[in-house]
């Protein structure tokens, strides 16, 4: 499992353990060089599914940056 921290002009990446219970940091990566990178980490790694995480507000609204995080998991 890969999850994807996406920001505004850096995106962490982390991967999990074999039973999924945690996810350790594996890189941070410029925002342009994310869709290459994450193609390469999960090939090596086999990954069999990415997660995004979400970006809200304190009322649980989407900040401005969800927009983009949408658009680049989809």
């Amino acid at each position: 499992l890969m999850a994807i921290d996406f920001g505004s002009r850096k995106v962490g990446i982390a991967l999990s353990d074999a039973n999924r219970e945690f996810a350790f940091p594996h890189t941070v990566v410029k925002r342009e060089d994310a869709l290459e990178a994450i193609q390469k980490i999960a090939n090596a790694h086999e990954v069999a599914a990415i997660v995004f995480g979400e970006s809200k507000d304190l009322s649980g609204k989407d900040n401005p940056i969800q927009k983009s995080i949408t658009s680049f998991a989809e």
